[in-house]
């Protein structure tokens, strides 16, 4: 499957309005909660999870369903970012812009 380029606004630390480029689709993780955070390497490891509920056992367990590492510098700037849009969506000024490239085939 191949994807095509989608531009996004984002802003990091001092610098905005960066270009950044991937490929479509991401993947998207739909995630219950962290289940824990660790300092290995110097990078922090974030694990999420996911609830799984079997009716026919009546058991629920927690299953790790992603981690994502960062550096540190890398992640103090992600706690700073998180911490401006926590702000930002408390006061209703939370504003996502997402440019789709237009081109390719059928201009869809």
């Amino acid at each position: 499957m191949t994807g095509k380029d989608v531009k996004i606004e984002v802003k990091q630390g001092d610098i905005t309005n960066v270009q950044v480029v991937c490929k479509e689709p991401i993947k998207t993780i739909f995630a219950d909660g962290l289940a824990g955070i660790g300092l290995v390497n110097n990078s922090v490891r974030m694990n999420f999870f996911e609830d799984k509920y079997n009716p026919a056992t009546n058991e629920l367990k927690r299953y790790i369903i992603s981690r994502v590492s960062l550096n540190l510098d890398i992640f103090y700037s992600f706690v700073d970012i998180l911490k401006q849009v926590k702000e930002d969506i408390e006061s209703g000024t939370l504003v996502t812009k997402i440019e789709q490239d237009k081109g390719g085939k059928d201009g869809q």
